[in-house]
C-alpha cells in the first residue's frame, strides 16, 4: 500500500487523518477528535475492461473442398501496430466477388479497401502461393 493512494482514518470515529498509512504504529498521534490510536485505511482500485469480438462464417458445399462463400466482421488486432480496427471481408466464390473493409473504429477512417473480382485478387494473405506451388 503506497502512502499517496491510502487515506488514513481513525479506526475508531472514522475522522480522515493528514498521517502518512506507512507511519508506525510507535510514532503515530492520537487522533484529535475521540484519541484513538486505531487506523482504518481506505484504498480506492479503478480498473476498466474492455471487449472485442469477430464473427466468422463459411457456406461450404458437400464435395467441395473450398467454401463457396465467407464472411469476417468484427473487431481485428494489426500486429504489426498492436491497433485494433474494424474489419468487414467476404468472398463470394459462387459470385467470384471479393470485398475487404479495414477501418479505425476511432475516428471512422477507411485504412484499407479492396473490392475486385475475386479471380483479380492475388497475392495477399490466403491468395498467396504457398512453397511449392506454380502458375498454371
Amino acid at each position: 500500500m503506497t502512502d499517496e493512494h491510502a487515506t488514513v482514518k481513525c479506526g475508531n470515529c472514522q475522522l480522515e487523518l493528514r498521517e502518512p498509512a506507512s507511519t508506525p504504529i510507535a510514532e503515530r498521534q492520537p487522533c484529535p477528535k475521540c484519541g484513538s490510536f486505531i487506523r482504518a485505511f481506505e484504498l480506492k482500485l479503478k480498473s476498466s475492461v474492455s471487449a472485442k469480438s469477430k464473427i466468422a462464417a463459411k457456406a461450404n458445399r458437400p464435395g467441395i473442398k473450398k467454401p463457396f462463400y465467407e464472411l469476417i466482421s468484427g473487431d481485428d488486432l494489426f500486429r504489426l501496430s498492436g491497433q485494433w480496427n474494424t474489419l468487414t471481408q467476404v468472398i463470394d466464390r459462387a459470385r467470384n466477388y471479393y470485398i475487404k473493409i479495414v477501418t479505425d473504429p476511432r475516428s471512422r477512417t477507411v485504412i484499407r479497401y479492396c473490392e475486385e473480382p475475386l479471380d483479380k485478387h492475388q497475392n495477399r494473405g490466403d491468395a498467396k502461393h504457398k512453397k511449392g506451388e506454380r502458375d498454371a
